[in-house]
Parts: structure tokens; sequence; C-alpha cells
């Protein structure tokens, strides 16, 4: 179930997600999976379903495996942000700070990953034209998700 429910993110992630997007920015419906198992499931069943979810991301996107690797490392810091500190999963405002900082970590690589073209911009104009706002977007875009999954992972 826990499987069908990442195919079904990664089909409403290439389909659905262009209708609620803003000026070209979308919410990381993927990303926001693979924190919310990461935060109510154990590490190991986080990590497997983030290497799928970054697979997918990857086949549907441009993303070059990025995400296959990159997403793994997001559901460990998250099980270690979510063990190491005080943590209720059930606070939303520790949840949207979890996703706040995995999204500016992704960011920040993707920025770094794919920002090497002829005449790139300046590494501020891209983390604020570019990053911030996909970052805030995405976290919250996870206060529904949230809401909607609350009951899944018990």
């Amino acid at each position: 179930m826990l499987y069908f429910t990442v195919f079904i993110t990664a089909i409403l992630q290439i389909t659905a997600v262009n209708m609620i997007s803003i000026g070209g920015i979308k919410p990381d419906f993927l990303l926001i999976l693979t924190v919310f198992i990461a935060i109510k499931k154990d590490l190991i069943r986080a990590v497997c379903v983030a290497v799928l979810a970054g697979f997918l991301k990857d086949i549907f996107s441009t993303g070059a495996f990025i995400n296959t690797l990159s997403f793994p490392a997001y559901a460990v810091l998250t099980g270690v942000l979510c063990r190491k500190f005080y943590f209720s999963p059930d606070a939303l405002m520790s949840k949207l700070l979890i996703v706040f900082v995995v999204c500016a970590i992704d960011s920040a690589m993707q920025i770094f990953c794919f920002s090497n073209m002829v005449y790139p911009p300046s590494a501020l104009a891209l983390i604020i034209y570019v990053g911030l706002p996909g970052i805030l977007y995405t976290s919250l875009a996870s206060i529904p998700v949230f809401s909607v999954f609350k009951n899944y992972a018990t």
C-alpha cells in the first residue's frame, strides 16, 4: 500500500500539479511524501520509499538521477532530525520546519547541480527568484498533504 501511494503521488506530481502551479512554481509532493514517511515510519522503510520516489521523479523529469540519490539522504536527515531533537509528530510547526529545511537543502542542491550554464545568473538571484518561492510553496502545500495522510501511517 505504501509503494502504491508513491506511484499515485508520482502520477499526481506529473499531471495535476500543473493546475496548481503559481508562476511556474510547483510544490514537490514526492518530497513531502518522503518527509512524511520518514516522520511516521521507521528509517529503513523511509529510505526504500525515498529511493522509489526519487527514481520516479527522475524518470518523469530531467533530474539526471540526482533525486534517486538525494531523496534517501533527505529521509535519513528527516529521521535524524526528528529523533535527535525534540519533535512532536502532531505539531504543525514542527512538520513545517522539517519540510522547510529539507526543501531548502534540496533547492540548494538543485541550484548547485544545474546552474552551470554558459552565462549563469548569480547564485543569489537563483536562490531568491527560483529557490525560495519553491521552498515556501512546497512547505505550505505540505499542510493539506499531512492532514490527508494523518491517519495513514498508524
